[in-house]
């Protein structure tokens, strides 16, 4: 049996006397495996290299060349520059040339 990760809720209330009752409510049990990390969780050292050759072929390659698949695979939007204005104030190249 694996070790649980647990919010524990307990219900408020002032001092119990004897005909009083409370109740404990265990909610959101996971797996230690897949719970959330925190900010101070020991990371996988094998992420790192992971990170590190996924870094080196994004350089060589291009990016987004390869991707984690929790980015996910569909690209529904991209920028379409058809109708964009020219960008005078910005760029030597767009100014007009008067002859």
């Amino acid at each position: 049996m694996g070790q649980f990760s647990m919010t524990i809720s307990a219900v408020a209330g002032s001092v119990l006397s004897d005909n009083q009752q409370a109740g404990v409510l265990l909610d959101d049990l996971l797996r230690l495996e897949d719970r959330p990390l925190t900010l101070f969780d020991v990371q996988n050292p094998k992420s790192q290299a992971l990170m590190t050759a996924l870094d080196q072929v994004n350089r060589r390659f291009g990016k987004k060349t390869m991707v984690l698949a929790s980015e996910g695979m569909k690209r529904p939007w991209s920028l379409r520059s058809d109708h964009r204005s020219p960008r005078y104030t910005t760029r030597l190249s767009d100014l007009p040339v008067v002859r």
